[in-house]
């Protein structure tokens, strides 16, 4: 109190700072212990919270977020794909009942390692050490994004589960042969959702890679990650990018709108398509740049495209 004075008044001047558009400049600061409280989360956070309010029980979908926040945010100089804060996003893109859920999981968590800390003195260390790495990750996550990482989230996860395993002597025991086909039912579920997306980003990193010396066999490696993963757009994007690199436009064209076909919300497939339409047939450009701004409003690319038609962005926040 001494030091800040009204710490009311302290506390109020954080608050500002943290609603403010944008990180601080310290660098002119003499100690870098200086506190300020500004970043880019009180945008984010916001468009998370408004998401889950306007769908409450849907949520904007998995992935949506991205596409909301180009939408809605004031804070112009950045695109993000992450609420940077795990229960931010989950309320976002699942509503309250994925928020229910995460919170079910951690507090399952938490009371089975409690039940278990009773079991000895190295249990109870366990926990400990559960408890403390659990507790970081959990208020980590809550303000960035770094939960997304297998490398970091998996091992507090693991250790979580191991430290509840003590309490599971309590717990009726699950005959061998049920728990090896769990086991195995997992394992092939694993399987089918990450080995064919794996596989489908690695025909696109392969087309890309490979396109000016082997035009053909790129659009065949696009092909492939198209069979392996029908529920992205990224190898119509590929292709769109590609074609308009290697002088086929029409082919662009068609690309991008199959991408558009895939996820009308992303808003690349309309600016490219107006790009490449504007001289040849300028109404229908003009309809894609008009579609591209609405969904990416602040992006200086789509602003300047939507002047060249005739179109005028929304006012910067």
């Amino acid at each position: 109190m001494v030091a800040v004075g009204d710490p009311a008044e302290w506390i109020s001047d954080r608050v500002d700072e943290f609603r403010q558009h944008g990180s601080p400049n310290l660098s002119e600061e003499s100690s870098r212990f200086t506190i300020n409280a500004g970043s880019e989360r009180y945008d984010l956070w916001r468009v998370a919270i408004e998401d889950g309010l306007e769908q409450p029980i849907l949520g904007e979908g998995g992935g949506g977020y991205q596409y909301s926040y180009l939408r809605e945010r004031t804070e112009v100089s950045q695109e993000v794909r992450d609420a940077h804060g795990v229960p931010f996003e989950v309320f976002a893109e699942l509503g309250f009942p994925g928020l229910i859920l995460l919170i079910a999981a951690l507090g399952g968590a938490l009371a089975a390692i409690v039940r278990a800390r009773r079991a000895g003195p190295a249990a109870a260390a366990l926990t400990a050490i559960a408890l403390a790495s659990g507790t970081y990750w959990l208020v980590h996550a809550s303000i960035d994004w770094f939960w997304a990482y297998p490398g970091i989230t998996a091992p507090v996860m693991a250790l979580l589960g191991a430290a509840a395993a003590p309490g599971a002597d309590t717990l009726r025991r699950p005959r061998p042969r049920t728990v090896r086909v769990a086991v195995a039912a997992t394992l092939g579920a694993l399987a089918l959702t990450m080995v064919s997306p794996f596989l489908a980003q690695r025909y696109v990193d392969t087309a890309f890679e490979t396109w000016r010396t082997d035009l053909d066999g790129a659009y065949e490696e696009l092909d492939r990650a198209r069979a392996l993963n029908p529920f992205t757009d990224l190898p119509s994007l590929a292709e769109g990018a590609i074609a308009r690199e290697a002088g086929d436009a029409d082919r662009a064209v068609d690309a991008f709108g199959d991408a558009i076909e895939e996820r009308p919300e992303e808003w690349a497939g309309y600016y490219v398509i107006a790009l490449l339409l504007a001289e040849s047939d300028p109404q229908r450009a003009r309809a894609h740049a008009a579609t591209a701004l609405e969904l990416n409003p602040q992006g200086a690319n789509v602003r300047a495209l939507a002047r060249r038609f005739g179109l005028e962005p929304p006012p910067r926040p």
